[in-house]
């Protein structure tokens, strides 16, 4: 359970290049699929039985719910669709996804759902709004076999979040918030079976800019009803675990993270260390990474054109094999046509093949890898009239 909890609310931080999703509307449901054509095709078969008879068969690949044909995993809605991008248009490969939404007729979301392959729904959440077409509760079923609601405040902010088991009518998982005078979450505990579990942090500098997350790990666990204010949480022996630090210029620019992970339950072990450097639009034109476990430095270099990525360039010290050169060309609305990826081993030649609909919004993208094509994005949308 708790690494469900993480997955919830560890963000993910995400470079973005191109503005492919913004879409004309006024839209009243939109359903993204990825068609793997590989899988589409029939797979031959050829073996010997008992007898010396050789038979064929010919067959489908099975169908996968949480893993993409590339073995990634699915975590959480918002994380597929947030990365989904780098991948599909600056690799040679292609994430999970098949999703629908519907949206008011203010623009806001108000039910969402996940599908399977075979288009067999797994996940279900609906959105509730108040008088004034605030968010007030979003309701998550389905995925884990957990129902899962998420109550947010006056200002939008998540304010509790409870999980129950649906086959185990006593469990009671909840997550409460803690925000400072500028509206950041600065803390999160978790609650399960009625026992205090962790909390994460949050702390920021006087510019609101995020510099610290960590974690709190009691000894031993706290029932709720010995919690009578906030100091209580932490009167038992535990232990603190920092996750990240961020470092920032005079201009609030990031320009050092330091990562870290566990060594020996919760002791803190520097990982690596991140730098970025900026030109004068304020995109990262490097990024040197000092990975500290195995003792490299990988460095990503980033060239543009009118604020688009043109260029990506990552070596890696470690490995004098590991060398990457991307190169990205847009047409006229800014939308990737072609890619070229190269490493010491092999090249890519990937071509992007658009269908629009009549707003100007695309419904359909073909990848197309070294000439052949590999990956179908489908859009459909409907719109208000």
């Amino acid at each position: 359970m708790k690494t469900l909890f993480i997955f919830l609310f560890l963000s993910i931080n995400q470079l973005s290049f191109c503005q492919m999703d913004n879409i004309n509307g006024p839209v009243k449901s939109i359903h993204e699929k990825v068609i793997y054509l590989e899988r589409t095709e029939k797979k031959v078969e050829e073996f010997t039985d008992d007898e010396g008879n050789i038979i064929r068969r010919t067959y489908l690949l099975p169908d996968d719910t949480y893993f993409s044909p590339y073995g990634e995993f699915f975590n959480n809605p918002d994380g597929i669709v947030a990365r989904f991008p780098k991948t599909w248009y600056y690799t040679q490969y292609a994430n999970y996804k098949n999703y629908s939404r519907t949206f008011s007729k203010t623009g806001k979301r108000i039910n969402e759902k996940w599908f399977e392959y075979n288009n067999k729904e797994f996940e279900n959440i609906d959105f509730k709004y108040n008088e004034n077409d605030s968010l007030i509760l979003k309701t998550v079923t389905g995925f884990t076999d957990d129902l899962t609601k998420y109550n947010y405040d006056k200002l939008g902010k998540t304010s509790l979040v409870y999980i129950n088991d649906l086959d185990k009518e006593t469990r009671k998982d909840s997550l409460t918030f803690k925000y400072n005078e500028n509206h950041k979450v600065i803390r999160i505990d978790f609650f399960q079976n009625n026992f205090y579990q962790f909390s994460m942090f949050s702390k920021y500098d006087n510019n609101n800019n995020l510099i610290e997350e960590s974690e709190y790990n009691p000894n031993s666990f706290i029932d709720i009803k010995d919690i009578k204010n906030e100091d209580d949480l932490f009167k038992t022996d535990g232990s603190k675990f920092i996750y990240k630090e961020n470092f920032y210029d005079e201009k609030n620019k990031k320009i050092q993270t330091n990562v870290y992970t566990r060594d020996g339950g919760n002791i803190s072990k520097l990982k690596n260390k991140v730098f970025y450097i900026y030109d004068d639009f304020n995109n990262i034109m490097e990024e040197r990474i000092q990975n500290f476990i195995v003792n490299s430095t990988s460095i990503r270099y980033f060239t543009y054109k009118n604020s688009l990525l043109f260029n990506e360039k990552y070596i890696d010290s470690g490995n004098s094999k590991l060398q990457i050169n991307k190169y990205f060309y847009y047409n006229e609305t800014n939308f990737i046509i072609k890619s070229e990826i190269k490493d010491r081993n092999e090249s890519f030649l990937i071509e992007f093949k658009y269908k629009l609909d009549k707003k100007g919004n695309w419904i359909k993208q073909t990848k197309i890898i070294n000439g052949v094509p590999k990956f179908i994005l489908e859009r459909k949308i409907e719109y208000y009239n």
